[in-house]
């Protein structure tokens, strides 16, 4: 009762605002309840379909957690406008008793399914969205924040020592912290990322792709953050060790990360060394907002790379 009362709160809102965001102001609305996973509780999203459209036309996320809901339109004011054709339009955040309420744009297509491989087209045009947007958000090296050292290698490197047991893992966060120096970080440009870029986050409408969920972002300045999280996640699918791996994804894998220092301008040579500084912040991340679940795969599949760490940096960077 009390969805059926929300979500016909929420339509009212659509109908009075529909003109404004041009949008249909008639016709007929029908919607789609999608329960989030994991913590923070109380987050869900109302998918909106006009007449006998196919995709949804609006969405809308709400929740309670005031922080995710603005950094996520801030973010998606920014993003937009310098990638039009592959991010969700933001048209307002509003709060109406205990809820924030985060309406955008719907974008048409469905969620790439895991597999083992995927043909070479679909990565290099994931990889080209990434590149049109990276390249519109890239600052010099000399505008990163005072505390970026802390923020993007000591705090993640903590907590992944201090919640896992694996001796592997603890031995490599402290050859990464004594390698990861100050000096280092200035070599790289301030790239705000999206922060949470596995393949479930990318939608595909045959030859179009749009990425979606921008709850992290900005979260993460590091280029190759989002690049490494992708190529990350397509390898967890493909196998848990290097030799399991399907051989068409491995020989695609440096390809990619090709493509993306190229067009951005890049030094490769850092790839091998933003690799487990990658995995970590990846992990603080989740940790962050107690995602348990998450964590603990994320963790184990950490403690395989440090276990078979030259095999697995052969896989980014082999040609």
């Amino acid at each position: 009762m009390e969805e059926s009362i929300m979500i016909g709160g929420l339509k009212d809102i659509l109908m009075s605002r529909a003109a404004e965001w041009g949008l249909p102001s008639g016709g007929d609305w029908k919607c789609l309840f999608h329960n989030s996973y994991d913590p923070p509780p109380l987050r869900f999203k109302i998918l909106w379909f006009h007449g006998k459209d196919r995709f949804p036309l609006v969405v809308t996320k709400v929740g309670r957690e005031e922080s995710a809901f603005v950094r996520e339109f801030e973010g998606l004011k920014k993003v937009h406008p310098l990638a039009q054709s592959c991010v969700p339009r933001p048209l307002c955040l509003e709060k109406t008793d205990e809820f924030w309420m985060l309406w955008m744009g719907g974008v048409p297509g469905l969620r790439i399914p895991p597999r083992a491989s995927y043909a070479a087209p679909v990565l290099q045009a994931t990889v080209d969205m990434l590149v049109s947007i990276h390249g519109g958000l890239a600052r010099p090296a000399a505008e990163a924040s005072a505390d970026r050292h802390h923020r993007m290698v000591e705090r993640p490197l903590a907590a992944l020592m201090e919640w896992g047991p694996s001796a592997e893992v603890r031995a490599g966060c402290r050859a990464i912290a004594g390698t990861a120096s100050t000096e280092w970080l200035r070599q790289l440009p301030v790239i705000q990322q999206h922060g949470d870029l596995f393949l479930d986050n990318v939608i595909r409408d045959r030859d179009r792709y749009y990425m979606v969920d921008w709850e992290t972002f900005g979260a993460i300045d590091l280029p190759f953050y989002d690049l490494l999280t992708l190529i990350i996640s397509l390898l967890r699918a493909s196998g848990e060790t290097p030799e399991s791996l399907d051989p068409d994804l491995v020989r695609q894998v440096p390809l990619l990360i090709e493509r993306y220092t190229r067009r951005l301008g890049l030094p490769a040579t850092l790839v091998s060394q933003l690799i487990p500084l990658t995995m970590a912040n990846w992990f603080y991340l989740h940790w962050v907002n107690d995602r348990q679940r998450i964590m603990e795969s994320m963790y184990a599949s950490i403690d395989r790379y440090f276990k078979n760490k030259g095999a697995w940096d052969e896989v980014f960077i082999s040609a």
